[in-house]
This record gives structure tokens, sequence and C-alpha cells, in this order.
């Protein structure tokens, strides 16, 4: 991957702008595929709250439903497209 990485402020390392490209893709399918998951998660506490008998455990598991759902809708607003163009560091 010669002339895809220059130093950057501090000495630190930034991708070229397909590097970025590149990393932010990655980083957009490893989170759409955990929102999946969580997504999934939450509903299936939604149905083990349809078929609780007892209201305590019916709330419980809309609790962990509701919770499951907040994860996934967050790393929705934590997208990589929320990162600066600019500059997307990499460790060394």
């Amino acid at each position: 991957m010669a002339g895809t990485l220059r130093d950057g402020p501090h000495n630190g390392l930034e991708a070229s702008g397909h590097e970025r490209l590149r990393i932010a893709s990655g980083l957009r399918a490893m989170n759409q595929k955990r929102a999946d998951e969580y997504r999934r998660k939450a509903e299936e506490y939604r149905v083990k709250a349809g078929i609780a008998s007892g209201e305590h455990d019916k709330t419980a598991w809309l609790k962990l439903a509701d919770d499951w759902q907040q994860l996934a809708d967050l790393l929705r607003q934590c997208a990589p497209d929320s990162l600066p163009h600019s500059k997307l560091p990499l460790s060394r």
C-alpha cells in the first residue's frame, strides 16, 4: 500500500482519501452487522414480553428489548459518515 499513508500532525499517520473511504466502508459494514444483531435481540425480547405470564416479567423483557434497540440506534448515530473526511487517523 505504498503511497496511501502520509505523516500527519504530531507525527501520526493519516489515511489518503482512497484509504479513508476503504476504512470507513469497513467500519460501516461492521456497525451495520452489529446493529442488525442488536435489533434481532430487541425483537426476540419483545416476543418474550408478549408471551410472559406476569406483569413483572413482561416489563423486564420490554426493558431489555429497549436497551438492545437503543444500542442499535447508537451504532447508527456513531456511523463513520460522521467522522471528518479530511483526516481518519490510523494507529501505528
